[in-house]
């Protein structure tokens, strides 16, 4: 294969941050032993020394290399009081004071309390001049909070002496009824990454999101709150004053924060100084709400011309082209996961512009939501920073992901499972299903499936197929269940559902994610199919033992018929037990309120989902 000097020139770009070796960070505080926190100004907490941050764990290794000296973590605990912490390193506890040479300050804070918690941070220079960052909020989790050194300016725009800090200071606004524990560590000063995008005059990345966020290398940072400056080159000049900044930690930094503003009839604008030329953008962003649900309309004006606007339509909104987007994806081997769930579930805009006068406005209204803005010359310029930009997101996104290890070899089977082309198995519905697990020799070749329940009960059987080669699909399918007398379990009291292998948590595992109300499975690979028979016997249910099959038929082999047993007890279960409920906090009605937007069209629909979930409760009993 030949490979011509413009192909050689992109290949290049896209791998040479991987041969550079990244320079040492240096640490602005130590918290390497106990003794440091005699050292410290801590008010409105207790300061303790620890080797570990939130229950246990150790402490996180940052992104950037750093100098091999013992690290620990000052651990604060927030009493019960009104009064808010305050956290306090000078020059004479030991804070390093020149900070020039750097690119930005990082530092981490464990949050365990169970809501997120705002913290002002202040630095200081010998002359008393003071850059402070206004809220940064920390999630109820792990947080790395980046600060750029260039931002670090007072109030009027004026650089602080970066040669000569004196003092760096965390208000911690957070004044409660009971404790709090947080945990700070690895405060330094991270060397310049090589960037993903080399910004130019006429070339740039626009990050948008809360301070502290972390950035893709290369790119501007553009808070809620981020003017326009000469210094900067970029900046709101106009945006509303309740205009939010939102972190989320993924899947990206690019898309793993935002800056939201529900514009109503006003408008914000953004000023970008770029010389005369004819250039193409990529915005990421569009219609969202702050929750991320697409809800609302915009559009993004420039030069007074209209170049990328959205609206929603309530009657199409709870389908898998709105709301319910991948709800069809299923997990395959090797699959393009970014693509997946990713890349085509985030709206991008492309469109062209000019530039006459040395700057540019873009201007929303409606509602604004926007992650990055990505400037450079029309052409290939742009084409190979967009598709940069790609690169380095879905490198990201992948290193957060822990996917399952197929097996290497298949299972053991007999000439019988072969033919058909795979096992059949049942494990208790209270234990786990892996992706790639194999059956005790107990649950191999179940038999007869059994359960039983009382009227007004709630009772499950699993049955479990590992394929032993692509089977294209895998369907599943329940005959009629009859007594002795000939009466009929009612289909209303059964439910089959395919059990979803999902991603969870960042970084992300495959796990046991959700039953999905479905008895077709894609079955391409080696990943086991699992579905769920449950049954919930009416009042109405005469008392004995029903009996009928489940079928399991693959698309690209054989099939297995088991025997199906449900055992209805004759009485019913009490209903008067003393408990209370409450709607699980990410139920539908519950998270999704982005529905007030269509209200009063859809009130009927609230009160139906209300009967539904009280329903669903009380169907648990």
């Amino acid at each position: 294969m030949r490979f011509t000097p413009s192909i050689v020139a992109h290949l290049c770009l896209l791998v040479a941050p991987l041969w550079a070796q990244s320079p040492l960070g240096k640490f602005v505080y130590k918290f390497q032993d106990p003794r440091v926190i005699q050292l410290l100004e801590v008010r409105g907490a207790n300061a303790e020394w620890s080797k570990t941050i939130g229950d246990g764990a150790p402490i996180d290794r940052p992104e950037d290399a750093l100098p091999s000296v013992p690290v620990g973590a000052l651990h604060l605990v927030l009493g019960s009081t009104k009064e808010y912490g305050i956290l306090e390193l000078t020059e004479a506890s030991s804070l390093l004071s020149d900070w020039t040479g750097y690119d930005r300050l990082a530092f981490s804070v464990e949050n365990a309390s169970d809501f997120m918690i705002p913290i002002d941070l202040t630095v200081r220079d010998k002359t008393g001049t003071s850059y402070s960052s206004g809220h940064i909020w920390l999630s109820r989790a792990r947080n790395r909070l980046e600060i750029p050194l260039e931002e670090i300016r007072d109030s009027k725009g004026h650089a602080l002496d970066l040669a000569h800090i004196r003092s760096l200071r965390i208000d911690i606004h957070s004044a409660e009824k009971f404790e709090r524990d947080l945990w700070f560590y690895n405060f330094y000063l991270a060397p310049a990454r090589r960037p993903s995008i080399e910004a130019t005059p006429r070339r740039m990345l626009l990050d948008f999101g809360p301070t502290g966020s972390p950035l893709i290398a290369g790119a501007k940072l553009v808070t809620e709150k981020t003017a326009y400056a000469p210094f900067r080159g970029y900046g709101w000049t106009e945006i509303p004053g309740d205009a939010q900044a939102w972190l989320a930690h993924r899947p990206d930094r690019l898309t793993g924060d935002w800056v939201w503003a529900d514009l109503g009839g006003n408008k914000a604008s953004l000023r970008v100084d770029l010389p005369d030329g004819d250039y193409r953008a990529r915005l990421y962003g569009g219609n969202y709400s702050s929750k991320l649900l697409p809800v609302r309309s915009f559009q993004l004006n420039v030069a007074g011309q209209p170049m990328a606007a959205r609206e929603v339509d309530p009657a199409t909104f709870y389908t898998e082209a709105e709301y319910f987007r991948g709800m069809n994806h299923w997990y395959e081997e090797g699959e393009d996961t970014y693509r997946k769930s990713v890349a085509g579930l985030y709206q991008t805009y492309d469109f062209p512009f000019k530039v006459r006068g040395g700057h540019i406005e873009f201007v929303w209204r409606g509602v604004m939501a926007v992650f990055g803005l990505l400037i450079a010359p029309e052409g290939a310029e742009f084409e190979k920073a967009a598709d940069r930009v790609e690169y380095v997101r879905k490198q990201e996104f992948l290193s957060n992901l822990q996917r399952p290890t197929p097996p290497e070899q298949a299972p053991a089977a007999s000439d019988e499972e072969k033919r058909r082309g795979f096992l059949v198995w049942s494990r208790s519905y209270e234990e786990v299903v892996g992706p790639y697990d194999r059956p005790a020799a107990r649950e191999q070749n179940p038999g007869t499936l059994r359960l039983a329940a009382a009227r007004s009960d709630h009772a499950h059987v699993t049955v479990t197929a590992t394929p032993l080669r692509a089977l294209g699909s895998l369907q599943a399918s329940l005959s009629e269940l009859r007594n002795d007398t000939g009466a009929v379990l009612p289909s209303h009291d059964l439910q089959l559902r395919a059990l979803k292998y999902m991603w969870d948590g960042w970084p992300a595992t495959l796990g046991e994610g959700c039953l999905f109300p479905s008895g077709a499975v894609p079955s391409r690979d080696n990943v086991n199919v699992t579905f769920w028979i449950s049954v919930t016997p009416d009042n109405s249910v005469i008392g004995g033992s029903y009996r009928g099959r489940l079928s399991l038929t693959a698309e690209k082999g054989g099939s297995v018929v088991l025997p199906l047993e449900i055992t209805v007890y004759p009485f019913t279960l009490a209903d008067n037990h003393p408990v209370s409920y409450a709607f699980y906090r990410g139920s539908d009605f519950n998270q999704s309120y982005s529905l007030r937007y269509f209200l009063p069209q859809k009130i009927q629909y609230y009160r139906r989902l209300l009967q539904a979930e009280i329903t669903t409760m009380k169907s648990h009993g």
